[in-house]
């Protein structure tokens, strides 16, 4: 954990650093601040269409009786992507135009779906495991008493240390 929270908040910044130094090298500082100025901009006027395509599309959804919930992680994916865009870089700024964009941002999407499938399927996997250890039964026993799961499910919980 403490290996990606040093990735993402130092040397991401200093690789960004990094390269408008270069660009300020091979160009001018004008050049270079323009960059960040004009991509700050563009993103911000991106990320405002954006979130207006949200709005539109969350209300279609909401009016045809549909759960909204690709619509809040695309929410919650542009505004990611606004952050990333009025931080100064060119690194930040790739991966903030990058999630602007509705192809990429359903990439990123099913990614993020894969990521949280896999730690919630690994938390069942630790709850069960540990159930079994401790004589528990839960969902197994509720079937063969009564035929169908009942929605409720025997067990103890314990608390433990975060890894």
């Amino acid at each position: 954990m403490f290996a990606r929270l040093f990735l993402l908040f130092v040397a991401v910044p200093l690789t960004d650093l990094v390269l408008l130094l270069m660009l300020a090298r091979l160009t001018s500082v004008w050049v270079t601040l323009a960059v960040v100025v004009v991509t700050g901009a563009v993103g911000a006027w991106f990320a405002r269409r954006q979130w207006h395509w949200l709005l539109e599309r969350s209300r279609s959804r909401m009016a045809n009786h549909e759960l909204p919930a690709e619509v809040v992680t695309d929410g919650f994916l542009i505004l990611i992507g606004a952050v990333l865009l009025i931080t100064p870089g060119i690194l930040t700024d790739l991966a903030g135009f990058t999630l602007m964009l509705p192809r990429w941002r359903a990439w990123y999407r099913k990614i993020g779906k894969n990521w949280v499938s896999q730690r919630l399927t690994v938390f069942r996997m630790q709850a069960e495991e540990y159930s079994r250890a401790e004589g528990q039964t839960g969902y197994r026993e509720a079937e063969q008493d009564h035929g169908t799961r009942s929605g409720v499910v025997d067990g103890t919980a314990r608390e433990s240390a975060p890894r």
